[in-house]
């Protein structure tokens, strides 16, 4: 998700006095960013790695380059996604696994996350600021800090664990078939909250992730 996450409220950008409209892929909002549906170019690729960019333009209103860095091995996905700014430019960086509920094996799976805590979702599913303690699920939010790395457990099939140095995460298990465990560099709608990153001209933003998993059979 570049060169934003998650919603942004009513699709709008407002930014050093200037407002920007945005595609509503999420009517009345925008999500996810501009790179999630365009056509990325292969810079390099192997059988275990692969780098590719993406040229920001229209519809964002910033220049500048997205990169994501891919190598895989055999118990883990290392994986890189860099923002590089031609001019300054309001950023959050993220990741958006979705993994199956059930296996070809095995029992459902289980998500264990240890967040500190929660950000209050508003009227229009969007964060406030407003911080809590973690609350019940399902969950559809976004939580500030974890004591742990999120690990996901099918029993009987696979354990992962997904490790990234970044202190947000949103946690999505509201759909049947499928589960979301996102590490991004600030919350949805991050802009309007002030909780952004300001990438100067010539700077640029990295978010890295690793996905580990070890077999769970219990044969």
């Amino acid at each position: 998700m570049a060169p934003f996450a998650g919603r942004l409220h009513q699709a709008r950008l407002d930014f050093r006095g200037r407002s920007y409209d945005l595609p509503a892929h999420a009517p009345p909002h925008a999500i996810h960013g501009t790179a999630v549906d365009s056509a990325w170019s292969v810079v390099e690729s192997t059988p275990d790695a692969a780098v590719l960019e993406y040229e920001l333009g229209s519809p964002w209103p910033f220049a500048g380059r997205v990169t994501q860095r891919l190598q895989l091995s055999p118990d883990r996905l290392d994986a890189e996604l860099q923002l590089d700014a031609a001019e300054q430019m309001p950023v959050v960086l993220g990741w958006h696994p979705w993994f199956r509920r059930r296996l070809d094996r095995g029992a459902d799976v289980q998500l264990h996350a240890e967040p500190l805590q929660q950000y209050v979702r508003g009227y229009d599913g969007l964060p406030t600021g407003e911080l809590v303690d973690p609350q019940p699920g399902p969950h559809d939010d976004c939580f500030l800090a974890m004591a742990s790395p999120p690990r996901l457990v099918w029993p009987g099939a696979l354990e992962l664990e997904l490790h990234s140095p970044t202190d947000h995460w949103v946690l999505f298990d509201e759909h049947p078939d499928a589960v979301c465990v996102e590490p991004q560099t600030g919350p949805p709608d991050a802009v309007r909250l002030g909780r952004h990153t300001v990438v100067p001209a010539g700077g640029a933003l990295v978010l890295p992730m690793s996905l580990l998993w070890r077999s769970a059979d219990s044969s």
